[in-house]
């Protein structure tokens, strides 16, 4: 994320998998023009595998005196694969050795 403002910002940043929420962060002291990575470490266990994607959303509260509040949310898609299916059939198989 980057602090496209002239002045520090603190804030939320929450994030979304499809509707759910996955984690939270509290970005401190963001300065002007500064940008911050974060990591985010997903706990998929409650996520089901599926050829269809996750929609990921990364959502940044509004602070105050902010002109672009557009900037402020950011998609998105990961799909989650089986454990050992390497060729993405969703099916663990034999022909996920020779894939």
């Amino acid at each position: 994320m980057k602090n496209e403002e002239n002045i520090a910002e603190n804030f939320t940043l929450n994030v979304f998998a499809n509707e759910t929420l996955i984690g939270t962060f509290q970005v401190v002291n963001l300065n002007p023009n500064e940008t911050r990575e974060l990591i985010l470490n997903w706990n998929t266990t409650d996520f089901a595998p599926s050829k269809t994607p996750y929609v990921i959303k990364s959502e940044a509260s509004v602070v105050p005196s902010e002109k672009n509040v557009e900037n402020n949310v950011y998609f998105i898609q990961v799909r989650l694969k089986t454990t050992g299916d390497v060729n993405g059939d969703d099916v663990v198989d034999i022909n996920d050795l020779t894939t």
